[in-house]
């Protein structure tokens, strides 16, 4: 088993930020979700402005590892990862149509992508 590392999930092109990431919601519920950031500067400082969030799968995999611990989501991401070799490629293109629609969400009903 490997050591999660939360810097394994980041992904950086541009002046974007993805990281994608596994948690318990309220309710018990499971989900790897999407979280997307832009970069900017202002008079000299720097600002992360989040773009959105957005629910990408519902967890249906068990784990010995205790839900909500760095080992659960180290074999949940590991696993969606497997499952969708191309989620940062498909996440990028639905960054672009996130911001050709002037910020909100695009069609769902891409995979199991949920907002």
């Amino acid at each position: 088993m490997q050591y999660f590392d939360a810097l394994d999930w980041v992904h950086q092109w541009k002046e974007y930020e993805m990281v994608m990431y596994a948690q318990v919601e309220p309710g018990g519920q499971s989900g790897v979700f999407m979280q997307v950031s832009r970069h900017r500067h202002h008079s000299g400082a720097e600002e992360w402005e989040i773009l959105y969030q957005r629910k990408l799968a519902d967890v249906s995999v068990q784990t010995e590892s205790e839900p909500g611990s760095d080992e659960w989501q180290e074999q949940l991401l590991r696993n969606y990862l497997g499952r969708f070799p191309s989620v940062v490629a498909d996440e990028k293109a639905y960054v672009e149509k996130f911001l050709s629609s002037s910020g909100r969400p695009p069609d769902e009903g891409q995979g199991e992508a949920k907002s």
